[in-house]
């Protein structure tokens, strides 16, 4: 948010060493990288999109496990009397930083972010427009995060702040008008109010209330909030030059005509989504002739960057279903029991088809650290694929009836009686909404788009998923990737180790380390068994279950890669892969598997055929007669 002053400090303090306790108690494998990647970052997520472990910026906020198990963190943010959106715990390790860098997000243009530290140094420094100060533990800040910001750690401590978005409230506000200003305000001399601070003491057992944001972005942006939102930017553009300003002033505010124009005619109607949708893109393409090459004047910001981030935030029409199912839950408990009384005609509207074409789909299945990302990767570049860029826990798991939570952590399982309707149409928009082609082009942006793709997935969950992707897809083929036991169930105990592949950190009812990777059927029975007896029964019920589930279905639907021959064989491998699913092997594909293959995003060493020797003994304790009977029929099946 752009803020009068760099920095200001609020009329609050907090129990320092509550905080540290509380802080202290979670795991270390409860933290996670930092989103957009900084070295030596990480955090705990206390307020996410649904209550799960995220960094969505739209979507219902709710309160995680984390959050629900620390008291005092809950006083704290009750005691800003404001609406919490994303909150979290975030941690910058020993002579690391933050870099130097500008939120252009709309998300923050009418929200700001208030930090708690709670363990830090005096030498740590929070830096903003050139201007430095130290956040002392136990205080509050907010700073200008619209211009150019960093975070300095040169020290050995780690340091952890309480941070959490808000758009504000009166109360809130009014903190803000009487928080202290170490640097003096241009043009009005005066460095903050003189309020004294109220120290805010942790009380046992204390009720707190805390509301959350349930609506951050607009399905469609009203007109008046877009036309503010673009007066305010152009404001804002450097007048170095001074007709492609006037240029891209004329393409914007002709864009802000025509969305008055068809909200008039379609409002939040999804019936004008795609009337949306064709202004943006045309806005948008106008744009780049007049804005390349000019800055924001406030921050040195690139125009293009900051037009692409604002503009693309007025239309979200994956929120209008969230909206929607949350009036429709509040209808229903205004009117119940009257509803039984007079039969009425359901005002449901039946499921809607995707208005993409998804034809003969390609799924990648494979048990967890098999070598799918690879594998996955590799065939992503073939120009007749289209991806959503990556893995699709947050696509499927987003579906109400398919959250884990909603289904009592039961498994990762899905069956063909789970392919309804509303499934159908909830995930084939959630695939719509991010499908890229090998070039990086994303459909929704294209002017010519076209109306049926070759889809390809790969998520390791989906090993316990094929008949519901039968069912949903008749047309689907399925790749298996299967890998040794013994290199198989290594990468597995690697990967729990690492803590950078935990999917359910607050699994009820489990006692070990925050599970990682795939939720098999039975895992309550795997309480207090060792780590590696845990892999191996991810590896053999995934394989088990892959090998079951295909086997009913017609041989010509799908085919199996031994990842070992895939590492040796790459180019023969992949062409025999291209011909089974029906795509071209070009010149694009000969060049990228000419060099050796590239290691996937989530490889944590280098392949190696003897890799897995460094977990021998632990492996050889597990080779029992049910990791035996799988490679059998893993063996059968290739046969």
């Amino acid at each position: 948010m752009n803020l009068e002053s760099e920095f200001y400090r609020l009329p609050v303090t907090f129990d320092v060493a509550r905080l540290r306790e509380e802080v202290e108690r979670f795991t270390p494998n409860a933290w996670r990288a930092h989103p957009q990647g900084f070295e030596g970052n990480s955090a705990m997520i206390l307020v996410a999109a649904n209550g799960e472990i995220n960094d969505d910026l739209k979507g219902m906020m709710k309160p995680t496990p984390h959050l629900l198990s620390s008291p005092y963190l809950q006083q704290v943010l009750a005691s800003f009397q404001t609406v919490v959106g994303r909150s979290r715990l975030m941690r910058i390790g020993p002579q690391r930083g933050v870099s130097s860098h500008v939120d252009i997000n709309y998300y923050w243009h009418n929200r700001t972010r208030v930090h708690v530290p709670i363990i830090t140094h005096p030498d740590i420094e929070f830096v903003c427009n050139g201007k430095r100060v130290h956040m002392a533990a136990g205080e509050a800040w907010i700073f200008d995060n619209w211009k150019t910001h960093e975070v300095i750690n040169p020290t050995d401590t780690t340091r952890i702040h309480l941070v959490f978005d808000t758009v504000g409230s009166a109360a809130f506000w009014r903190m803000v008008r009487d928080a202290h200003r170490p640097f003096e305000v241009k043009g009005k001399g005066k460095t903050g109010g003189s309020v004294k601070s109220v120290a805010v003491e942790y009380r046992e057992g204390l009720a707190t209330s805390i509301e959350y944001e349930k609506h951050n972005v607009a399905v469609v942006m009203p007109p008046d909030e877009l036309e503010v939102a673009i007066e305010g930017l152009l404001s804002d553009v450097a007048q170095d030059n001074n007709l492609a300003t006037a240029q891209l002033s004329g393409v914007l505010r002709d864009f802000v005509y025509d969305w008055r124009a068809c909200w008039a005619v379609f409002g939040n109607d999804s019936a004008g989504f795609e009337r949306y949708r064709a202004l943006l893109v045309g806005a948008l393409n106008a744009a780049k002739e007049y804005s390349s090459g000019l800055k924001m004047r406030s921050n040195d910001a690139d125009v293009p960057g900051v037009l692409s981030a604002w503009l693309g935030a007025a239309l979200n029409p994956d929120m209008a279903q969230v909206y929607g199912g949350e009036q429709n839950k509040a209808a229903r408990r205004a009117t119940n029991g009257a509803s039984r009384a007079v039969p009425r005609r359901s005002s449901r509207a039946a499921p809607t088809k995707p208005t993409l074409r998804f034809t003969r789909p390609v799924f990648v299945v494979a048990a967890p650290r098999s070598g799918s990302t690879m594998l996955f990767e590799v065939l992503a570049q073939n120009r007749a694929l289209w991806t959503i860029g990556g893995e699709s826990h947050q696509v499927i798991e987003g579906i109400e009836a398919l959250r884990p939570a909603s289904r009592g952590y039961e498994s990762n399982a899905l069956t063909a009686a789970d392919a309804t309707p509303a499934v159908l149409s909830a995930l084939g928009n959630g695939f719509m909404r991010k499908l890229v082609n090998a070039e990086g082009a994303r459909w929704h942006a294209m002017e010519d788009r076209p109306t049926a793709v070759r889809f390809l997935e790969k998520t390791p969950k989906n090993a316990l998923r094929i008949p519901f992707f039968k069912k949903l897809f008749p047309d689907a083929k399925f790749i298996y990737l299967h890998r040794s036991p013994e290199g198989n169930i290594s990468s597995i105990i690697e990967a729990w180790r690492s803590g950078k592949f935990v999917t359910y950190p607050d699994l009820p009812g489990w006692e070990g380390d925050p599970w990682s990777l795939l939720l098999v059927p039975g895992w309550g029975k795997l309480n207090g068994v060792s780590l590696a007896e845990i892999a191996a029964a991810q590896w053999r019920i995934a394989n088990e279950t892959i090998v079951k589930d295909l086997a009913e279905m017609p041989r010509d639907d799908w085919c199996l890669v031994s990842y070992d021959q895939f590492l040796e064989q790459p180019e023969v491998i992949t062409q025999e892969l291209c011909n089974f699913i029906g795509a071209p092997y070009g010149p694009k594909m000969r060049e990228i598997l000419a060099d050796r293959l590239p290691h996937s995003r989530y490889t944590l060493t280098p392949p190696a055929a003897d890799k897995w020797r460094k977990n021998q003994e632990e492996i050889d304790s597990i080779m029992d007669d049910n990791v035996a009977r799988v490679a059998k029929l893993i063996d059968g099946i290739r046969a």
